[in-house]
């Protein structure tokens, strides 16, 4: 049991490191920056 728990927090790092790897280049290619606003608009005169 310990083992197969074991296993699957280690997927769950991998994903998690893939995903945030991903974003990490993505936001580096289209020079985008985390804002907390919702506003469509905003968004838009981000890009």
């Amino acid at each position: 049991m310990k083992n197969s728990l074991r296993l699957m927090s280690d997927k769950f790092y991998l994903v998690n490191a893939v995903i945030i790897t991903l974003n990490d280049e993505l936001k580096n290619i289209y020079e985008i920056e985390h804002s907390r606003h919702k506003s469509r608009l905003v968004i838009f005169s981000q890009l």
